[in-house]
């Protein structure tokens, strides 16, 4: 990681990361990834062990690292420190997340007002003294929530974290499917770099199988394979949405690829579990989550990170990243937003703003994550809010909730 210190750009490695204490002097201090400010948080289980059934493949990504420019007034973007590299979870840190001890750098504004608004949500206190809230509450419902406030150079280069129960796994519905169209990415990934790297590995029955998924052109010199995803796979991941699409995908793709990458992208975490599918949506099962024991689970946390990677254009690469965005777009002529449906009915959404997102429902689990960006006012951020409670009006909590939650992040400093 870069850092703007008195002596210019320099490289600090973890364990320890910088919080921005701002000032002339910039980077001042190192703190280790506590909840805010020196606040401990909950403790962190320890990693299980890699399932015996999980095969562990190759995947590659592009590296990127925070790169200041300038610190008055900030400057920073992203910079490409390998053309290709191993994929591992801190290759994909979004940058709340402690390399080393999985703790969470939390946002030492936003989240003590997350909480306190939960508090108030579960105490029925105002604006949760109403239904849908105390229908919610009095049927035990449950919410995990996560908030990431991207709205700068600053904040999206350094990321902190709000969050409520953001660990607690649950099952996903169709929110896992958001895995699927991250697998489908690496998967073409990893091929056009395993094309360069080792050009024999491409015999002629493994290409010729592989053109049921991708078009397959030669380019260069020496001629070199180049794997783009035909109408096959395509057309399905647009329709993502619907079941028979995620089947076609999932079952294209396969559960162990799946499950190896997500593995080791750190979206599912052997501390506290994350985006896993071991269902094709369309009659096929797989293993289950090692963790939770769901067939198609997520935490709030990891729905985050992944919506985080997407706005730093670090899913992978700045290219699938884009790409994986206009899918979520394009498969909303499938599925709805919740979120946007409640912020355009409070007018905190209009024409100019732009929303990428993916919801979950299934009888009482009704989820939505998703990157929200304000184009007038600058604020960008993240949101993922998962729930169980009564079916039937879980689509009420979460399109009313995240007015509120926009309002924290549009005040948030």
């Amino acid at each position: 990681m870069y850092i703007q210190g008195g002596a210019g750009l320099r490289q600090v490695v973890a364990p320890n990361l910088r919080a921005w204490s701002g000032g002339a002097d910039g980077w001042q201090r190192e703190m280790p990834m506590h909840g805010g400010f020196g606040e401990p948080v909950a403790p962190i289980p320890p990693c299980i062990p890699t399932p015996p059934w999980l095969t562990l493949f190759k995947h590659y990504v592009v590296a990127k690292e925070p790169r200041i420019a300038s610190h008055s007034p900030f400057r920073g973007g992203w910079e490409t420190t390998a053309a290709v590299s191993p994929l591992k979870p801190v290759t994909l840190n979004p940058g709340y997340i402690h390399p080393t001890t999985g703790a969470l750098q939390l946002d030492p504004n936003l989240d003590p007002k997350l909480k306190a608004l939960m508090g108030n949500l579960f105490a029925g206190r105002p604006p949760f003294d109403k239904d849908p809230y105390k229908r919610f509450v009095s049927n035990g419902g449950k919410i995990r929530v996560a908030l990431v406030d991207l709205s700068t150079d600053k904040k999206s280069l350094f990321p902190t974290i709000a969050e409520y129960n953001s660990s607690t796994m649950s099952y996903a519905a169709s929110l896992a499917k958001i895995g699927a169209l991250y697998g489908a990415y690496q998967l073409k990934f990893d091929l056009n770099a395993e094309a360069k790297k080792n050009p024999t590995a491409m015999t002629a029955a493994r290409v010729g199988a592989l053109k049921k998924m991708f078009d397959v052109t030669r380019v260069g010199s020496p001629p070199t394979l180049v794997f783009d995803f035909n109408n096959t796979l395509l057309r399905p991941m647009n329709e993502i949405c619907e079941n028979s699409a995620a089947a076609q995908v999932i079952m294209a793709i396969g559960f162990r690829y799946l499950a190896s990458a997500l593995w080791q992208s750190g979206l599912y975490d052997c501390r506290r579990g994350g985006i896993w599918l071991g269902s094709s949506y369309g009659g096929s099962a797989w293993n289950r989550d090692p963790i939770a024991n769901q067939s198609a689970a997520v935490n709030a946390l990891s729905v985050a990170t992944y919506f985080t990677l997407l706005a730093q254009g670090r899913l992978i690469n700045a290219g699938s990243s884009r790409s994986i965005k206009m899918h979520l777009v394009a498969q909303r002529a499938f599925c709805r937003s919740f979120f946007e449906e409640g912020l355009r009915a409070v007018k905190q959404f209009t024409n100019d703003d732009y929303m990428y997102s993916k919801i979950g429902i299934y009888e009482t689990f009704y989820h939505e994550g998703a990157l929200i960006h304000h184009c007038r006012t600058g604020k960008k951020y993240v949101a993922a809010v998962l729930t169980e409670a009564g079916a039937g009006f879980g689509a009420d909590i979460l399109s009313s909730l995240i007015a509120h939650l926009d309002s924290l992040v549009r005040t948030n400093p």
